[in-house]
């Protein structure tokens, strides 16, 4: 994947990438010290590259919705991208944990949204203290 800083389509840094990459290969490998057939692993492997998928594309979305809306000014890009990234990935988790069926007062979206925007923003600051012990 392409290095693009935090305001480009996609949600993350490439050094996010890297991570996300390290993260699902680690994944993988207690599978296989469990013993899970190869075949197995392959097929959790791609149903995670398909969640990927699926989650870059709705992110697309929720970046171009997001230009059109009035509550975010031309110097508001960060804001504008974390509300994608946040937006995509309630709506995502609350459809698959719905299997689909969403009401629009389903009081789980509330509680999604709080949780992922508690996470965002802690993810945030340990980034921010990754950066500041490089220097």
């Amino acid at each position: 994947m392409n290095k693009k800083p935090a305001t480009s389509s996609k949600p993350w840094s490439g050094r996010f990438t890297q991570k996300t990459d390290k993260l699902v290969e680690e994944f993988l490998n207690i599978f296989r010290e469990l013993d899970v057939e190869e075949n197995l692993v392959k097929q959790w492997h791609q149903l995670i590259n398909l969640r990927f998928d699926e989650y870059n594309k709705d992110y697309k979305v929720a970046v171009a919705q997001s230009k059109k809306m009035k509550e975010f000014n031309e110097r508001e890009d960060h804001l504008r991208i974390a509300w994608a990234r946040i937006e995509t990935i309630t709506i995502d988790s609350l459809t698959h944990i719905r299997r689909g069926e969403v009401e629009e007062d389903d009081p789980l979206w509330r509680f999604l949204r709080k949780w992922f925007i508690a996470m965002d923003s802690n993810i945030a600051q340990i980034e921010e203290l990754g950066q500041s012990n490089r220097n």
